[in-house]
């Protein structure tokens, strides 16, 4: 290892054979960055801190360190930093070709000196030394402000660090000194000199005083500093350039060939926009153009971070098709399943973006393959590879590996600084990690543990959100989360850290509070960027989500509006929670279907489309989609379970248990179980399902993670068949007592389905434990808000009055939520039939019975809403219809392994009929 540590490329550290010219570009790249900011970035306590830096540190960008910093200098400076040797630029003329154009040294010294180099240095000169111990670059305190120490303002470029750049052996190529004698001091800039011995000494002198009330800008007063710098680029391209052709050149005075210019993109420019258009889809039932998108979509969001991050870099499939930027009433129905969706896109592709992404992508029974070409805009083709892997993300990240860098998609040096704050990193690598986790949880297919593993070598660069995302990890896959502690939201913190932190503390501990809430809005209100507009809305939205759900979901709409692309915020990501927020109003629908447009990769608008829909034939179609992009996601999972068995597709749900098995970890053997019981329970084994059920929940222990909301749906299922066998308030008196009563209460606070069902729970328990429920509910409300909407309320206060027997005021709370899907009416359909058949309602009635019969399949072909609806039609006098259902009832369960109190009154109901004609 031969050079001095600080200064030393990645590649020296690793004592690489093959050490090139681009270290020396590193090496000056450290030396432009100290020049301009006063700070070294690789600096450390001791070699082993430094050699640390070198390697995985992430360099804050020189634009936020030097205000008003031409964006080219910054991305030049950040491109010799790239760690990886291939982003640097080829050599040192394309350095000396940026710094050249800003610096105000100018004049005779650097014309000779690049004159010096382009005549390449006769040989005669090549035995000129210039000793490292004057290769001084001086920057009075005038000049730098306060941003350079004093004690540093001397040693800009310290003797020991240049034998870094060029160890003595190889300073023989310096330009002679009567080359670098000056034609007059520069007011404003470096000066090369002669110095005793015949060596050169740089220094920079300070700039000319300005006129009174007409003082420089701070950029401008630095300008002489990167002149020093670019005499110190002309020098060492000299050194550079010479060392590559010494041995030629003291044999022959013939000049070396000139390195090859570097390779250009057409993303490039700053400005420059990637597009990705539908891409062809296969594998999957047609329309087949949503998973082209989803495809198409997930490659458009790690190109913006490797393009810095920027929303303005890439186009996206609902970009190309001009689809609104939130939900509108009449948002288009899946609108990449329409024929022409493809070219479509493509042409505005071609029309609307500097290049962009074409290709296929293919679903498999073992994972996705994805083929991409990189295009011009005229269509010609940059550069192809494609990518294989279980998961989505992870097929569209092998196939973008290889077009990656100079003359493809050009990987920035930093993620730009506002996208920077939020991700809290500025390092590419680490935003990409943050991003990529974020995807493996929406694409569970079965690799997140690897996933997390690659996070976890990144989580220390990207603040508070490593021990957040360590935890988030845990928790889906049922693991023992590791602590983390409560973030303090100070009001002096900026706003990426005070919402980074309010969410984290909310997703963790739920601990909102209301001053938080006040405090995101009045950030929300000064923000002028996008991306922070919308972060701070969604956690806005989620801090209040339990308290005002009105203002939760109008704060949720405003995030998605702010920026529609936007995957982050965790728990709390705008998308997830519109959806939330919008669940059983009239809003959701459309919603839904903005959703999917814009997030295709996102499960969640397919899944949540599923659930909500009264068909479930119609069910499935949505579902398939969700299970195809996140197999192992055991919500996701539950849903499809239920629709297949609500469709009499036992078979299949059985296979969808087992495969869910495999998954290994906590969340997947739980979730196997619950689905086989469900499994037993559609074949009228109602005694065997209860008994697995309560087994199950009654299990000591309150597990982790996710595992606590899947043993609630194992004990709601347990009520469910309760319900069938008579023994409803039985079970609902032991939930309450094993989820309720402890302190702290087993209960997972984010899961949806938590506060849809727990009123529910209350209402059938027996009268007295029914008040006690209602009022630890109300208690732990706080810690329960993700499920929390103005529905649920509405849902609670109607369970409230049921069980005082005001079933007027329990159908005027229950009456807006049959609007929409009507979810939560099939969470208790038979107090509810029974309240609006009470207050002579019988429409009503009528309906929430029909969802409920929809069911049927689950429960060996009938249900209580078909002897309900059997007892109705008698009474008004409709025999065929009363004969009908009853004969269901009984033939579905009169064989069951414990005797139905319905069968026994529909078959007294069967006597009481005429006979048959």
């Amino acid at each position: 290892m031969l050079g001095t540590p600080a200064y030393m490329a990645p590649e020296q550290v690793f004592g690489e054979r093959d050490v090139d010219r681009r270290a020396d570009i590193w090496a000056l790249g450290l030396i432009v960055y100290q020049c301009l900011s006063g700070v070294l970035p690789t600096e450390g306590e001791n070699v082993g801190q430094v050699l640390k830096n070198v390697l995985a540190k992430p360099f804050e960008p020189l634009d936020r360190l030097v205000p008003d910093l031409p964006r080219e200098v910054s991305t030049l400076v950040g491109r010799m930093l790239a760690r990886e040797r291939s982003e640097r630029p080829a050599d040192l003329r394309e350095v000396l070709a940026v710094l050249g154009r800003f610096a105000s040294a100018g004049g005779a010294a650097l014309d000779l000196l690049t004159e010096h180099l382009e005549t390449r240095v006769p040989t005669e000169h090549l035995e000129t030394r210039v000793p490292t111990e004057h290769l001084e670059t001086r920057a009075p305190t005038e000049h730098l402000e306060t941003r350079v120490p004093t004690e540093h303002l001397e040693t800009r470029v310290p003797t020991e660090h240049l034998e870094t750049r060029a160890p003595t052996e190889h300073l023989e190529t310096q330009a002679p000194t009567e080359h670098l004698e000056t034609q007059g001091a520069r007011a404003n800039g470096p000066s090369v000199a002669p110095r005793e011995g015949g060596a050169a000494v740089v220094t920079v002198a300070p700039p000319a005083p300005s006129s009174p009330g007409q003082g420089p800008p701070r950029w401008a007063r630095l300008r002489g500093a990167l002149g020093g710098a670019v005499a110190l680029a002309l020098i060492g391209a000299g050194v550079a350039g010479l060392r590559r052709t010494r041995s030629s050149a003291l044999a022959s005075p013939t000049p070396a060939a000139a390195s090859p210019p570097a390779a250009t993109s057409p993303l490039d420019p700053p400005s420059a926009k990637l597009a990705c258009p539908v891409l062809a889809a296969s594998g999957v039932r047609e329309p087949s153009g949503w998973l082209g998108a989803a495809a198409a979509a997930t490659a458009c969001e790690r190109a913006r971070l490797i393009l810095g991050g920027r929303a303005d870099r890439t186009l996206v499939p609902a970009e190309l098709l001009d689809l609104p930027p939130g939900p509108v009433d009449a948002f288009p129905a899946d609108p990449y399943g329409r024929p022409d969706a493809r070219e479509a896109s493509r042409a505005a592709a071609r029309g609307r973006a500097a290049a962009y992404l074409d290709g296929e992508v293919d679903k498999a029974a073992s994972g996705f393959r994805v083929v991409l070409s990189l295009r011009r805009a005229d269509g010609t083709e940059i550069a192809g590879s494609q990518g294989e892997g279980p998961a989505l993300f992870e097929a569209v990240r092998a196939a973008m590996s290889p077009l990656v860098g100079p003359g493809k998609i050009p990987k920035a040096s930093a993620l730009d600084p506002v996208v920077a704050a939020w991700s809290r990193t500025s390092d590419v690598d680490a935003g990409l990690a943050l991003a990529d986790l974020n995807l493996a949880l929406y694409h569970n297919a079965g690799g997140l543990t690897d996933e997390c593993a690659r996070f976890e070598q990144r989580s220390a660069e990207v603040g508070e959100m490593g021990p957040a995302e360590r935890w988030r990890c845990a928790y889906t896959l049922g693991s023992p989360e590791t602590p983390v502690d409560v973030f303090s939201t100070e009001p002096a913190a900026d706003a990426a850290t005070f919402a980074t932190r309010a969410r984290i503390n909310h997703f963790i501990y739920h601990a909102d509070r209301p001053a938080d809430a006040d405090r995101l809005h009045e950030l929300y209100n000064r923000d002028k960027t996008s991306l922070g507009r919308s972060l701070l809305a969604t956690t806005e939205s989620c801090l209040i989500q339990s308290s005002d759900p009105k203002r939760a979901y109008e704060m949720a709409l405003l995030a998605v509006l702010a920026e529609p692309k936007n995957p982050d915020g965790q728990v709390c990501d705008p998308w997830g929670q519109l959806m939330t927020m919008a669940q059983g109003t009239a809003s959701e629908e459309s919603a839904m279907r903005a959703l999917q447009a814009w997030q295709p990769w996102n499960g969640t608008g397919w899944w949540m489309q599923g659930r909500g829909a009264k068909d479930p034939g119609a069910a499935l179609a949505p579902l398939r989609r969700a299970y195809a992009l996140t197999p192992f996601d055991t919500q996701v999972v539950d849903i499809f379970a239920d629709k297949l068995l609500a469709a009499g597709n036992r078979d299949e749900a059985r296979a969808v248990a087992l495969a869910t098995r495999s998954g290994g970890h906590p969340v997947h053997l739980v979730e196997s179980e619950l689905i086989l019981l469900r499994v037993e329970a559609s074949e009228s084994n109602f005694a065997s399902a209860l008994a697995q059920a309560r087994k199950a929940f009654e299990t000591p222990g309150d597990g982790a993670g996710w595992v606590r909301a899947q043993r609630f749906e194992v004990a709601w299922r347990a009520l469910e068949l309760a319900g069938i066998l008579g023994r409803a308030a039985e079970v609902a008196d032991l939930l309450v007592q094993r989820f309720l009563d402890p302190e702290p209460p087993p209960l997972d606070g984010s899961a949806l389905a938590v506060p849809m069902r727990l009123p529910a729970v209350c209402a059938l328990a027996s009268p007295t434990v029914a008040d006690r429920c209602f009022a630890r509910f109300r208690a732990l409300r706080g810690r329960l808000s993700g499920g929390i909407t103005r529905a649920t309320d509405d849902f609670m206060a109607g369970a409230e009055r049921y069980v005082k027997g005001d079933f007027r005021g329990a159908t005027r709370a229950w009456r807006p939520l049959l609007r929409g899907s009507a979810e939560l009416a099939s969470v208790m359909p038979d107090a509810m039939a029974e309240a609006f058949e009470r207050v002579g309602d019988v429409a009503l009635a009528e309906q929430v019975d029909a969802a409920a019969m929809a069911r049927a399949s689950e429960f060996n072909g009938a249900t209580l809403a078909h002897a309900r609806k059997a007892r109705r039609a008698f009474a008004l006098g409709d025999t065929a219809t009363a004969r009908s259902l009853a004969e269901k009832v009984v033939e579905a369960w009169s064989k069951a392994d414990e005797a139905v109190p319905a069968v026994g009154e529909r078959g007294r109901l069967l006597k009481r009929l005429p006979p048959k004609p």
